[in-house]
């Protein structure tokens, strides 16, 4: 189920709302410093993705009621490389809490 979340929340994010210009630059995590083009692009976001994947925690009463569900955030990353959570959305307040909480750490 978090899987689901994760992947939902990634995928919507990144191909509803990406934009691109020609002088947007992905931030470079270390894990992608050799990458170019758009294997940079791809890094970044599968790096996000893995961190979502082993960082987002579904909160325990949400786990008890096997509830299913998306979270959306839309999010931009600034010149020095920290996160901003511009929107979450969910059907639960704790599930958006957590986005941030993921977002922030």
């Amino acid at each position: 189920m978090r899987k689901i979340y994760c992947f939902l929340l990634l995928f919507l994010g990144f191909t509803t709302f990406a934009q691109h210009s020609s002088n947007e630059q992905f931030p470079i995590f270390s894990d992608c410093v050799n990458a170019t083009g758009k294997q940079q692009e791809s890094c970044f976001y599968n790096t996000i993705q893995n961190y979502f994947y082993n960082n987002f925690k579904v909160p325990q009463e949400l786990q008890d009621q096997n509830y299913k569900g998306t979270v959306i955030a839309f999010f931009e990353v600034d010149t020095t490389g920290d996160f901003k959570v511009l929107y979450t959305d969910a059907a639960h307040e704790s599930l958006k809490k957590e986005a941030a909480r993921v977002f922030e750490s």
